[in-house]
């Protein structure tokens, strides 16, 4: 199972240059746009905005981790921000971008 780790970094190009440094490849970076949605202590609701379209996420926190309950593709974006917007109002909307490295030999992740 796939595990999201978010950390805040103050000084990306330092880590990105590392991250180089010890063997890994630039593979991609996205833009996202995120609306959280209000919603009860343990539960999220968000509207993922990111280069090849927009998603739906919903997640309940289970034991200190959190769950996806949903997570798909939506149409009709406009439409369901409206009505989340509406229903629950906004709580926040977060915008940067994503950079996904890559290492092809693990060992090299972590130098001695």
């Amino acid at each position: 199972m796939v595990q999201e780790l978010k950390i805040r970094i103050h000084n990306n190009q330092s880590i990105e240059e590392q991250l180089l440094k010890n063997g890994a490849k630039f593979i991609n970076q996205t833009y996202f746009v995120d609306t959280y949605f209000n919603q009860p202590s343990g539960k999220v609701l968000k509207i993922v905005e990111k280069n090849k379209g927009a998603s739906i996420n919903i997640f309940h926190a289970i034991n200190g981790k959190f769950n996806v309950i949903k997570d798909e593709q939506i149409e009709n974006l406009e439409e369901l921000k409206k009505q989340y917007t509406s229903e629950h109002g906004i709580k926040r909307i977060m915008k940067g971008t994503r950079k996904f490295f890559q290492f092809t030999d693990k060992e090299s992740a972590f130098p001695s």
